[in-house]
C-alpha cells in the first residue's frame, strides 16, 4: 500500500521533470518507507486540486504551476485547525499523560502522507512545506515519485 506522493516543485520551470524514484534510494530509512516506484506525473492534479480548494492560483504555462497566498495558507490547515481546538478543549490530564497524542500530532502535522521535494531537496511533509513557502511566486510541479 502506498504511503503518499512525493511532488517535485521548483520556483524554476525548467527546474521539474528530472526527479524519479533513485533520487530516494538512499532515503528509505529516513522517510519511514520500504521502496519508492515512479508514478504518472499526472498525479500532480490531485495535489493542485487541493491547493486550488484552498484558493491558490493555479494555471499553466508549459508547466503547471500554482501560487501561494497567506489565505490559501490558512484555508489549507483551516479544519485541522477547528479539530484541533475543539479536541484541546477536551483533552483530559489522563489523555495528555497516558495516550501517544498521535491525534493532536497529526492535526499539527500530517507526517505519513504527501511530501513536497523542492529543487531536488530533501522532501519535507506538504504541512511542513506550505508553511515554510514564499508566497507570491510560481511553483511548478513536476514528476512524482511514489512511496511504500
Amino acid at each position: 500500500m502506498a504511503r503518499g506522493n512525493i511532488y517535485e516543485v521548483s520556483k524554476m520551470e525548467h527546474g521539474v521533470g528530472s526527479m524519479d524514484e533513485s533520487s530516494f534510494y538512499g532515503m528509505l530509512d529516513e522517510l519511514n518507507i520500504d521502496f519508492v516506484s515512479n508514478g504518472d506525473p499526472d498525479e500532480n492534479r490531485f495535489f493542485l486540486q487541493t491547493m486550488r480548494d484552498a484558493a491558490a492560483g493555479v494555471g499553466k504555462d508549459e508547466k503547471e504551476y500554482f501560487i501561494l497566498t497567506d489565505e490559501a495558507k490558512r484555508n489549507y490547515f483551516k479544519n485541522r485547525f477547528e479539530k484541533l481546538k475543539t479536541f484541546l478543549s477536551d483533552l483530559t490530564l489522563d489523555t495528555f499523560a497516558l495516550t501517544g497524542m498521535y491525534e493532536i500530532s497529526n492535526l499539527i502535522e500530517i507526517r505519513d502522507g504527501d511530501c513536497i521535494s523542492m529543487d531536488g531537496d530533501r522532501p519535507k511533509t506538504v504541512d511542513a512545506w506550505l508553511r515554510e513557502a514564499e508566497t507570491g511566486v510560481k511553483y511548478y510541479v513536476g514528476n512524482v515519485v511514489i512511496m511504500h
